[in-house]
């Protein structure tokens, strides 16, 4: 924490001029001194004795120094809150029965993997929140189209990292609208072409969003897909240096969903050979039952995402897996890519509306 939001953050009473006005000595201190400690954050405050204060500020006695370090210990520690107090920000992914599933949707601060072959219809889920296999077909975008559009629609922002330059701002439109919203919403979407960057180029672009999430609302933060350039850049036998890219991105993520109480939501590709992995990279990493396939970039990122989704196909129709989640034991949900983006299926929709009606009225069907 900087002095200056340490300023911002403590009471304004009369005892506490005097400290304050120290504060600032402090502050310009470090602006001005060329030998001697540096004290631009209340951590370098706090490692400093009553008696340094004294030596740096001679007007400064040891009860004002002390009660100093108490200000600053205090601005700085963390904020209690009670959990009857806390809510949690739930972006609905279209699909009613998925979202029961998953306590309401994805919920703020987590991250969210969305993986499966291609035309499944990935992408278009990451879109319905606001507005791959490989590759990627036209079904694989609808789902982030519709997750994009719905945000759109609540007037929050949107951050569209494209890695692949495969964003259709036709098709993220064309979701809003059949939505109920206008052309205007689409511009709550702010998308940032990646495509060909270095996993380091992408984790400054991460590193810069804060001032867009705060100016713009954002509730959504889009990576499609996380997996299309680290694997280009990473050769079979850089293993651990990939890795630690994928730490480094994951940790950065992690903290914008935390931080901003926004949800980020990330695809994967795939990749063939499940049958010869260990059971444990299978546990976390399989997206068919037989193993054939597994999600790409393995077990150490498996266990940095809080929720995975897989899209499957089983006789015929798209399917929803809840792979991983805090909050849902594995659980299987159909759905459909409409006009819409994401939808459920049509029986979803007749079962719900049988459930509707009451004991006459279905024995009048």
């Amino acid at each position: 924490m900087r002095l200056a939001h340490v300023l911002s953050t403590s009471p304004e009473p009369a005892d506490n001029a005097r400290l304050r006005a120290l504060l600032k000595e402090l502050q310009n201190y470090s602006a001005v001194a060329r030998h001697g400690p540096r004290l631009d954050r209340a951590l370098d405050v706090l490692n400093l004795a009553e008696y340094q204060i004294m030596d740096l500020f001679p007007a400064a006695d040891f009860a004002t120094a002390s009660a100093l370090l108490d200000l600053v210990a205090k601005a700085a520690a963390p904020r209690f809150a009670e959990a009857s107090t806390l809510s949690c920000r739930v972006l609905s992914t279209g699909v009613a029965s998925f979202d029961r599933v998953l306590g309401g949707g994805f919920h703020a601060g987590q991250v969210v993997e969305i993986v499966g072959k291609a035309g499944m219809g990935k992408t278009q889920l990451r879109f319905c929140t606001r507005a791959r296999g490989t590759p990627l077909t036209v079904h694989g975008r609808r789902w982030c189209m519709s997750m994009a559009a719905r945000q759109a629609l609540q007037g929050r922002g949107v951050v569209y990292i494209d890695t692949e330059g495969r964003f259709s701002a036709e098709r993220l439109v064309h979701i809003i609208t059949a939505l109920g919203g206008t052309h205007d919403m689409a511009a709550c979407v702010s998308v940032l072409k990646a495509e060909g960057t270095s996993s380091a180029q992408l984790l400054a672009l991460l590193q810069g969003l804060e001032q867009t999430i705060i100016e713009h609302e954002v509730g959504l933060v889009v990576c499609d897909s996380v997996a299309a350039n680290i694997r280009v850049e990473f050769a079979s036998d850089k293993l651990r240096e990939r890795q630690q890219a994928l730490a480094r991105q994951a940790s950065q993520l992690k903290y914008l969903a935390e931080t901003f109480s926004l949800t980020a939501l990330v695809t994967n590709q795939v990749m063939g050979g499940g049958r010869g992995v260990s059971a444990t990279v299978v546990g976390v990493s399989r997206i068919e039952d037989d193993g054939e396939l597994t999600a790409a970039l393995g077990t150490a990122w498996a266990h940095c995402v809080n929720v995975r989704v897989a899209l499957e196909e089983c006789n015929g129709a798209r399917v929803l897996r809840v792979v991983k989640s805090p909050l849902s034991k594995e659980a299987r949900v159909a759905y459909a890519i409409g006009d819409r983006g994401a939808q459920p299926s049509v029986q979803d929709v007749v079962h719900d509306l049988l459930a509707g009606l009451t004991e006459e009225e279905l024995a009048m069907l």
